[in-house]
């Protein structure tokens, strides 16, 4: 199980609102070699991946129903309307965003899974391409 617990107040503000929210963690992972963490946490309908790498804590998140958890920031360009900024929010506004806007996101998606999926991830993949100057998938395309 990853303890959080004596993490920034940011990371102890999450996991007392997955706990609230009725999640509970299903896989737990910690590795002595490399101090890397994994746990998934689920709900009835919901998922949060928290992977910690070399002291930094990456979010997952999605439906249950989904194939794969997003990014925060992806959920949130998906529930305004934008693209994502140039630029990945940092763990207190994704945190903020899963605990503050997320059900309401996570309802709207419910209603066409398949939709919300494709959208979310054409958002991944627009970002990816206006960062990097690539789309995966198209490599040996002229640039």
């Amino acid at each position: 199980m990853i303890d959080i617990s004596n993490a920034q107040v940011s990371r102890r503000v999450l996991e007392q609102w997955l706990m609230a929210n009725d999640f509970r963690q299903t896989h737990s992972q910690q590795r002595q070699v490399t101090s890397d963490d994994y746990a998934e946490w689920i709900s009835p309908t919901l998922r949060v991946e928290i992977k910690v790498d070399r002291r930094q804590m990456f979010l997952g998140i999605g439906l249950r129903t989904m194939a794969t958890t997003y990014h925060p920031d992806e959920w949130e360009a998906w529930l305004d309307g934008g693209a994502l900024r140039r630029h990945l929010s940092g763990l207190d506004h994704q945190i903020a965003f899963v605990t503050q806007r997320w059900l309401r996101a996570a309802a709207l998606a419910a209603a066409d899974i398949s939709a919300t999926e494709n959208a979310i991830e054409a958002i991944g993949l627009d970002w990816i391409e206006r960062r990097f100057g690539w789309r995966p998938g198209r490599l040996h395309e002229a640039r």
